[in-house]
């Protein structure tokens, strides 16, 4: 838009203090390039934490819009790192709890044929996507989208059915969360039980 507002800031504690402090964004691009502080587990735990925070920080200012997260790591040696399968797993799930948040994490995949520009203008184009991915692809100017395959009503192979016993009474925390939700209706349609929700906000 010509008269958009960027603002660029180069550590996550930046991004902190102007999300604190400073007006409320509507949209953020978290580009995390193709290094990273550490490997393994120690990546996806650093990330996920780094992305609870931001969202805490963007959740306790209370926004009455719409918020836009896109959250950009660079692909390394054809191998998917452990820290964007965590920015992946908990976009999802936020996307489920915080319907208003929407956020997005894309891989890049860098080729030498496409310059930099191209890839900004594809993360920027994501802003404008009226799709909900959580999980996003980008390799040489194609886009693919991480989806999930609803099952069908029988066991995974090597799997063990959840048996819910007719009478039981049921305790699920965060039962109030969409997640919760979901979770309580399936066990309720599988037989006569007492649910119990709990969860921190009140009714």
């Amino acid at each position: 838009q010509p008269d958009a507002r960027f603002d660029v800031v180069r550590s996550v504690d930046q991004l902190l203090h102007a999300i604190e402090w400073g007006p409320m964004p509507h949209r953020i691009l978290l580009h995390r390039g193709p290094a990273a502080a550490h490997v393994g587990p120690e990546a996806a735990q650093e990330e996920f934490f780094l992305l609870l925070r931001l969202t805490r920080a963007l959740l306790d200012r209370r926004p009455e819009h719409e918020l836009r997260l896109v959250h950009a790591h660079v692909e390394r040696d054809g191998e998917t790192r452990p820290e964007c399968a965590a920015a992946g797993a908990f976009a999802r799930v936020v996307g489920l709890e915080k319907p208003a948040f929407r956020f997005s994490a894309v891989t890049v995949v860098r080729r030498p044929d496409i310059g930099l520009g191209v890839e900004a203008a594809e993360l920027l184009a994501e802003f404008a996507r009226p799709d909900r991915e959580a999980e996003v692809r980008h390799d040489g100017g194609l886009r693919s989208a991480r989806r999930l395959r609803p099952l069908g009503d029988e066991p995974a192979v090597g799997g063990t059915p959840v048996r819910v016993r007719p009478g039981g009474v049921y305790l699920i925390t965060g039962g109030l969360g969409s997640l919760g939700l979901v979770f309580a209706r399936e066990l309720a349609r599988q037989a006569p039980i007492t649910l119990v929700l709990t969860g921190r906000r009140s009714l």
